[in-house]
């Protein structure tokens, strides 16, 4: 029996030794300065293939900036990370419409709900931040989307957004 527990406990030491050998490695790598954030390949290369200029953010998402009519602007982020759920694995993007310090309304919050019901693919969210709050117009799409779907997706995202910015601010600052 005792050898037992002196077998367990080298077993459990080299166990951890081995673990924290594996760590020390990624610890060291994590936050290296001039290291790239990581990207998802696939979404890469669909976008690549879009045709549309981009940006890697510091967190690995994309920076999509888009030129409108009227010289109006847009900008449009992509998510590197997907979220699954079952055999289903979805990717985000997004884009501002509106920023306060304050929270919005409960008539401007109203609006956004109904004006979610006509929607063709997203939403209109809202998000408390360090900064106050902020309305953004976001769509979840297929994370193996081929480039013309993702094409789609990013101009539905870009013109939602913008309309409803210029609806609610006036401005083109997003």
């Amino acid at each position: 029996m005792r050898t037992h527990r002196i077998g367990y406990g080298l077993m459990t030491a080299l166990t951890c030794s081995l673990f924290a050998s594996t760590l020390t490695p990624l610890a060291q790598t994590a936050g290296a300065p001039n290291s790239k954030p990581k990207v998802d390949a696939r979404a890469e290369t669909a976008l690549k293939k879009t045709g549309f200029h981009y940006t890697v953010t510091p967190l690995g998402n994309f920076s999509v900036p888009l030129a409108m009519k009227e010289e109006r602007h847009q900008e449009v982020f992509i998510s590197s990370y997907t979220d699954t759920f079952d055999d289903m694995e979805t990717r985000r993007l997004w884009s501002t419409v509106w920023r306060s310090p304050e929270a919005p309304s409960t008539e401007m919050l109203s609006k956004l709900l109904m004006d979610n019901v006509p929607q063709k693919l997203g939403a209109f969210e809202l998000a408390k931040t360090e900064k106050g709050y902020k309305i953004m117009y976001a769509a979840k799409i297929d994370a193996h989307a081929p480039p013309a779907v993702l094409r789609a997706a990013i101009r539905l995202v870009m013109y939602a957004a913008d309309n409803k910015e210029k609806e609610l601010t006036g401005k083109d600052e997003y």
